[in-house]
């Protein structure tokens, strides 16, 4: 029955197409055309096909003619609900609107990869549900991260085309950092174990042998890349996946003998889990590796965060905003009081504490609910197949996004298993099957005779949102172009140049901090000190709570001899982050300057009660600053 379902249902290959265009997309496009050139234009390809994803979505459900009749599948509310709440979010969120949407902290974390990341998990769900064949999610899957393998084996031998980044961050493909590319070539392995241990099983016996030797090699490049980004993000993953693989074979078995060899290895997975993101016994070793223990600090940060704002969160991308004021000494003493994380390093908590109870229908309830019917299922037929193989990828994955940003090239995967796991733990009846096809068929037959205004209502939005994302990153490509393009005092024409362009951007309006400092920086080399205050000032309005804005508005306005606009941008530093030692004493030189000394004096004890975070150079040279102001 299953295999009449799908052939039945065209629309299938069309709705899987366009689901591993978008991850391939995300994970392969890359422009070094702006100024961010991987997250930014992955964001921009990902949104053009969402038109198509939605259409053969909905072509894919059938029958489905009314409200009722969509509900009539339950867990299709598991979509619904994210769905609404990220509406909810764009319009409720307390951050700007082109913020919302797009993100500012890499353009990862914004309401429009969500809703591609929920649609494309939708789509995974109705696909393996209704007997399309899993293994090919697994070619596909291989197919567009084998690209990369060969790009990272090329950043391997150093010979990488592209000056992406200096230092010992060489090795991540096209994914912007070692972390991500570790994730990615992680999922490779564990696909490509899934493809050696069920290829047979779905009628792949002919060419057996060179198969398994081509499925072997690619699981041993995914894990030497893996490794050589000396992240243990995609190590993790490959050894939560062949833990939880095993436990599913032996448990298949009905053996009292593998019964126990299963709950061993439970038992020992989750004293490494609970010594990983909570407190167990081997806490204080798996801390000391890497920046494990330091997550666990950004976890108690966000949580905090949460409690403070459960509705709406603190914003959409705006964890960075909030992490000065909510981290505590110790953390800003380890870290260095001006390192400030912009994530919470664990998708759960990221969501929580920007997003608030709404981040949890849109991310923990997907996520839970598919593990809740995984292992009911499990636990009821106790069975060793493809099924079980993609609630094992998709729970390493997931255990992975636990300790990770969530970036667009590593999201869309952990949606794509969501949706094909609860598909795989989900069932459909022969007869509510049988109806649904003869009417999915029926409507195929009329949809040929009339003119298919469906694609071409989705060709028209493709085209708006493009150049809906096209315009937002105008300032990003425009920046690059200006940088690109040579100036020199003893050409004035250029200079002029630069500045008429400079000027331009910076009247823009989807412009994010970094873009108002990399516009300012470069008035200032150009002696343009009171337009780059200008810029500044703008900044500042639209991101109230970013701490660099105001610094390097601060700093301007001190160079101008603008001294009481300079103090009320410092006094807006520290209200930001109270901790700033050198913060305080510029604030104390300036009201020196301003005859203001009993503030002065104020200002330089809060400056000397907060040097315990500061290195002892830096200490020092507090000290001397406050002693020639003669306020120590």
């Amino acid at each position: 029955m299953t295999a009449n379902v799908n052939a039945t249902r065209p629309n299938n290959d069309s709705l899987f197409r366009t689901i591993f265009l978008i991850a391939g997309l995300g994970t392969l496009v890359v422009a070094t055309n702006y100024l961010d050139p991987i997250n930014l234009p992955k964001l921009i390809a990902i949104l053009v096909p969402v038109p198509w994803l939605t259409l053969y979505l909905w072509r894919n459900l059938g029958s489905v003619t009314s409200v009722s009749q969509l509900l009539g599948d339950r867990l299709r509310i598991i979509f619904l609900v994210p769905l609404f709440c990220i509406l909810v979010l764009s319009i409720t969120s307390p951050t700007s609107f082109v913020r919302r949407l797009l993100g500012t902290w890499g353009r990862n974390n914004g309401l429009l990869t969500l809703v591609v990341s929920v649609l494309i998990a939708w789509g995974s769900y109705e696909l393996i549900k209704h007997g399309f064949k899993g293994i090919r999610f697994l070619k596909a899957t291989i197919l567009i991260l084998v690209p990369t393998a060969v790009y990272g084996l090329i950043q391997v031998f150093g010979q990488d085309p592209i000056a992406w980044s200096s230092g010992s961050m060489k090795i991540f493909a096209t994914f912007g950092n070692t972390n991500f590319a570790s994730a990615a070539w992680g999922l490779g392995a564990i696909v490509s174990i899934s493809l050696l241990l069920f290829g047979k099983e779905v009628g792949e016996k002919k060419n057996a042998k060179i198969l398994n030797i081509l499925y072997l090699t690619c699981f041993a490049l995914f894990s030497f890349l893996s490794f050589m980004t000396k992240s243990i993000q995609g190590l993790f993953a490959i050894s939560a996946y062949i833990a939880l693989t095993l436990i599913f074979y032996l448990i298949s078995k009905r053996q009292l003998v593998s019964r126990i060899a299963a709950l061993g290895i439970f038992l020992l997975g989750s004293v490494i889990a609970q010594s990983i993101f909570f407190s167990g016994p081997l806490t204080n070793l798996i801390s000391t590796a890497g920046s494990l223990g330091f997550r666990k600090i950004y976890w108690n940060i966000g949580w905090d965060m949460f409690l403070s704002h459960p509705i709406f969160g603190a914003g959409v991308d705006s964890f960075g905003d909030y992490y000065r004021n909510v981290r505590n000494s110790q953390m800003a003493t380890t870290t260095s009081i001006d390192l400030v994380v912009n994530n919470a390093h664990n998708s759960f908590v990221q969501a929580l504490a920007t997003l608030g109870i709404l981040g949890f229908f849109i991310v923990l309830l997907p996520v839970f609910s598919t593990l809740s019917f995984g292992v009911k299922k499990l636990v009821k037929q106790r069975t060793f197949g493809i099924n079980t193989n993609f609630l094992a990828i998709f729970f390493a994955l997931w255990l992975m996004a636990a300790f990770s940003i969530d970036n667009i090239s590593i999201t869309l995967w952990n949606w794509i298993f969501l949706g094909a796991a609860l598909g795989a733990s989900s069932s459909t009846t022969e007869s509510v099957v049988g109806e649904d096809a003869k009417r999915s068929k029926k409507k195929i037959v009329n949809r040929n005779k009339l003119y298919d205004f469906g694609r071409v209502i989705a060709t028209i939005l493709s085209i708006s949102f493009f150049f809906f994302a096209w315009t937002g990153a105008s300032a990003d490509r425009k920046l690059v172009t200006v940088f690109r393009t040579p100036a020199s005092f003893s050409q004035p024409e250029t200079i002029n140049a630069r500045l008429l362009a400079l000027g331009e951007i910076s009247r823009m309006r989807a412009l994010d901090p970094q873009h108002y400092l990399t516009i300012a920086r470069a008035l200032v080399e150009l002696q343009q000190v009171p337009q780059s205050i200008d810029v500044l000032s703008k900044g500042v309005a639209k991101y109230p709570r970013d701490f660099a804005l105001w610094d390097s508005l601060a700093y301007s306005l001190e160079q101008q001899g603008r001294i009481p606009e300079a103090i009320v941008a410092r006094e807006k530093q520290v209200e930001l982050d109270p901790r700033h030692a050198r913060i305080w004493s510029y604030l104390a030189q300036d009201y020196v300057k301003n005859n203001e000394m009993a503030k002065a004096k104020i200002a330089a004890s809060k400056s000397v009660a907060n040097l315990a975070i500061f290195a002892p150079g830096d200490q020092q040279s507090i000290r001397n600053l406050l002693n020639q102001l003669k306020l120590i």
